[in-house]
């Protein structure tokens, strides 16, 4: 029988989220197959996570960007590199309900007629 320490063990990993032109703040780290184990990086495109489960990847994602799945191998310093999505804007949809006053808006708002 196994002491229960084997099966309790977590381990920290480190490291830096970018693009070909520099750090992304605001990326999601996310541990895969872990739900709510998660994380985002710091102004500086470094983040820390604590891996909790035994599958040893990361789900890395940026808005505009290509999910990437990062297999952690050591206990070295991550240095991730995303790929912008040429077909980020074929996924975003906006969808709005209702009215409000102009003028108690905080927000943008734009007027569409359906008279085209």
């Amino acid at each position: 029988m196994l002491p229960a320490a084997l099966y309790a063990q977590t381990r920290t990993v480190t490291g830096t989220v970018r693009d070909v032109g520099g750090v992304l703040p605001g990326a999601s780290i996310v541990e895969k197959g872990v739900p709510g184990n998660g994380t985002v990086t710091n102004t500086n495109g470094k983040f820390t996570i604590t891996l909790r489960g035994r599958s040893n990847v990361l789900l890395v994602r940026f808005v505009g960007y290509v999910q990437q799945e990062v297999p952690v191998k050591s206990d070295k310093s991550l240095d991730i590199i995303l790929q912008i999505n040429s077909n980020g804007l074929d996924e975003v949809s906006v969808v709005a309900y209702g009215t409000k006053k102009r003028i108690t808006n905080t927000g943008s708002v734009s007027s569409i007629s359906a008279a085209g």
